[in-house]
């Protein structure tokens, strides 16, 4: 325990003190006997000096053992040794005053007595008190007119007898006095013992320690367990809180402490910190209660503290991680919101513009399902990183969800600087960076709305930036747009469509509309191609170019893609069913189709479905969905060619794809990009491309289909640059199933 508990407390030194007072004023009146004795019987001066100065010498022993503390040595820390020097005195005395062996017996007696009566109670000590009296009167009767006393009367030997006798009761009387007192302390100190033990076996087991200040507010006790990082008896001890290098979580700091102490207030869970010799962080929790003596004057302050440095950083943590992104260490949405409404009403307040640029990846998502989500993890860092260092200390960088990163632009002086930090977001964007061993890049489109123009409030803020990207990205990607209300009205109408595309299934909105591919060798049809129509309640017949990107965008076409396939099969069976010839069914295939683990199983289902035959199935991707991933695109490919169903590539042309590379993949088919024939007649047209384009895929020894023909022209170059197939309006526009049989009446019997 501390060191004040190994000494002696206040009260038991004045109690020791009290009992040597009596002791010594007991000694007074028998010697004041003596000399009262010597003057009146004759009893000689030495008598009373000598019995005065053995009182005088226990009282200064007793004093100075009491006061030095050497009588804690003892057993007997009221007596001890000044006690055994008044026995030997008294014994001395005794052999003086005692003419016969017997009487000095008889006196020893009186010795035994006085020390049994240490260890009795008070009923005890008059009990045996009064067996001396009884005692001593025969014992003066029988031998005690027989003792040569110094004096000669009768009366004066009388008196002198009593006077030893009683003397050597009040000795006795003394002696039983400070040893109950002795007891009485004892049992204290030991039930005081007992307490500081438990009390420091539960501070050693604890992780709390007890304090004490005094009335300076000086620490004068520090008892701790063992559970701290940094002992803090050293830093303390002795010191004011402020001295030993801590900071107070407290109104006011130490003044506010300073003021709380001076009004005599208890207090609790006030937070201390510091840091250690090793430079870490030593966090604690004081709590106390004033302490008063009898008087009510302030003697300092008692309690307990706690090390709270684990909980405080684990709550940090905490906090951290509820208002910052895990993945990137940037502030997530709950905490850019709040930012976001802070910067509102400074800029209310201050009549000043910021700005707010609400970025999207592009293509992120073809990364991701690429070459995995970690690679895709690292991806998000590498930019937050980028965005960060690209920007001011005083702007924000956010990340909102997946690949959605939001900027704050602190104080903005004029819309082009926006559109110059978007710019430089972007080429930070498109730099190219190193994932999973693979050169990746990226790019983004930025939608930018401006405070307060654009909006008045932080919410509206954000969606009209968010409206803004979507313009962006259908601009082109790559590329940032500021808002206006053509983009309000753009960013509804893109949000109308989503919304009633979640329906649309379940409505039964969608339809299939069939363009008819012709051969140019024997004019027969040898095929159709699927298109999808969607005719809605609310918004009419829409087109597809407005409604498939949003599908692809939200997910959509999952769901729809495979809806395709399988009413797509389902009518050419129906058709076989009717007489038409066999012709193949063309079904085109969305990247996030493409890219889904279930393609090959829902084109199977749809096969096993419908019934029909593989071969007249022919699925359609873009030459960008093969060449974006060949590897993964070559498996995926192989599994689908598996089933029996033909491959076809469309736009082709327009990816720079190699013959060499196009080996790779089991195609039956290449389809000429639209854009290769829309100027075939014109000088200087792509003639040159697409008779290469028609020789490449005779090499691979596939079936070349025409896109977008449209005159006789262009069918007659295509026919001498022997081109298998075209398809376009010059063959037959888009037709609704029930319409598509007419293609195959005799000309005589088809309607004007």
């Amino acid at each position: 325990m501390g060191k004040q508990a190994a000494g002696r407390t206040a009260g038991e030194v004045r109690a020791n003190l009290h009992a040597l007072r009596n002791v010594a004023l007991s000694w007074i009146v028998d010697a004041a006997i003596l000399a009262l004795l010597a003057r009146l019987a004759g009893v000689p001066a030495m008598v009373p000096a000598l019995y005065l100065g053995i009182g005088l010498a226990y009282v200064a022993a007793a004093w100075y053992m009491l006061r030095s503390g050497r009588a804690e040595r003892h057993a007997d820390p009221t007596l001890s040794f000044p006690q055994l020097l008044a026995a030997v005195a008294n014994q001395c005395l005794g052999l003086w005053l005692a003419p016969s062996i017997g009487i000095f017996f008889l006196l020893n007696i009186f010795q035994v007595f006085a020390y049994g009566l240490f260890t009795l109670g008070a009923r005890e000590f008059r009990l045996l008190l009064l067996e001396a009296v009884a005692l001593t009167l025969p014992a003066f009767v029988v031998a005690g007119m027989q003792i040569s006393f110094p004096v000669d009367t009768a009366g004066g030997r009388f008196l002198l007898f009593v006077v030893f006798v009683t003397s050597l009761g009040r000795f006795v009387w003394v002696g039983n006095y400070a040893g109950a007192l002795r007891r009485k302390l004892f049992s204290q100190r030991a039930a005081l013992a007992e307490s500081e033990s438990r009390f420091r076996a539960l501070t050693e087991l604890s992780s709390d320690w007890f304090w004490e200040q005094d009335a300076q507010l000086r620490f004068s006790r520090i008892e701790t367990g063992g559970a701290h990082a940094e002992t803090p008896e050293a830093a303390l001890l002795g010191k004011l809180p402020w001295e030993a290098g801590f900071e107070v979580e407290l109104e006011g700091g130490w003044e506010g402490y300073r003021l709380l102490a001076a009004g005599r207030a208890e207090y609790r869970d006030i937070v201390m910190k510091r840091r250690t010799s090793d430079g870490q962080e030593y966090i604690v929790s004081l709590s106390g209660r004033p302490l008063f003596d009898e008087a009510g004057v302030l003697q300092g302050y008692r309690g307990v503290a706690r090390e709270i440095t684990e909980k405080r950083l684990a709550q940090q943590r905490i906090e951290h991680l509820a208002t910052h992104d895990i993945l990137t260490g940037l502030p997530n949405r709950l905490m850019f919101t709040q930012l976001l409404d802070m910067a509102v009403r400074m800029s209310r307040r201050n009549q000043r513009r910021f700005a707010l640029l609400f970025i999207d990846l592009d293509r992120f998502k073809q990364i991701n399902d690429t070459l995995g989500h970690e690679a895709g993890d690292e991806l998000l860092r590498e930019i937050a990183n980028r965005f960060t260092a690209a920007l001011r200390g005083s702007d924000v960088v956010a990340r909102l969800a997946g690949d959605e990163f939001v900027v704050l632009l602190q104080e903005l002086d004029s819309e082009s600087q926006a559109g110059t930090v978007a710019d430089k977001l972007l080429a930070e964007a498109c730099r190219p960076m190193t994932i999973a061993g693979q050169e990746c890049r990226v790019s983004a489109s930025i939608g930018i709305a401006v405070f307060p123009e654009d909006a008045g409030d932080g919410d509206s803020l954000l969606r009209n930036a968010d409206s803004a990207m979507y313009l962006a990205k259908e601009q082109g990607k790559n590329n940032c747009c500021f808002y206006s209300q053509g983009v309000h009205s753009h960013a509804f109408e893109r949000m109308t469509v989503e919304n009633e595309l979640r329906h649309a299934l379940a409505r039964k909105e969608f339809s299939l509309h069939y363009q008819a591919r012709r051969a140019l060798a024997s004019g027969e049809i040898r095929g159709v191609e699927a298109l999808l129509r969607w005719n809605n309640a609310r918004l009419g017949m829409v087109a597809p170019g407005q409604f498939l990107r949003v599908a692809e965008e939200s997910g959509a076409i999952i769901p729809i893609g495979k809806w395709v396939l399988h009413a797509a099969c389902t009518q050419a069976v129906a058709w076989q069913r009717i007489g038409l010839p066999r012709m193949s069914m063309a079904v085109n295939l969305s990247p996030a189709q493409f890219a889904h683990e279930r393609l090959v199983n829902d084109i199977a289902d749809a096969l096993a479905q419908t019934g029909l035959a593989p071969e007249l199935l022919e699925i359609e991707i873009t030459e960008a969905m093969v060449f974006h991933d060949p590897a993964r695109a070559a498996a995926t490919l192989r599994a689908v060619k598996a089933l029996g169903v033909k491959l076809a590539i469309e736009d082709f042309g327009t990816g720079y794809a190699t013959l060499g590379q196009l080996r790779e993949f089991p195609v039956d088919t290449l389809k000429v990009d639209r854009s290769f024939i829309r100027n075939l007649g014109e000088i200087g047209g792509n003639r040159a491309l697409t008779e290469a384009i028609i020789n490449f895929g005779r090499e691979l020894h596939v079936t070349v289909v025409a896109e977008g023909v449209e005159t006789a022209e262009q069918e007659s170059f295509l026919r001498e640059s022997a081109c298998d197939e075209v398809q376009g309006f010059y063959v037959s526009k888009p037709l609704p199933a029930e319409a598509l049989p007419e293609l195959f009446a005799p000309p005589d019997a088809m309607p004007a």
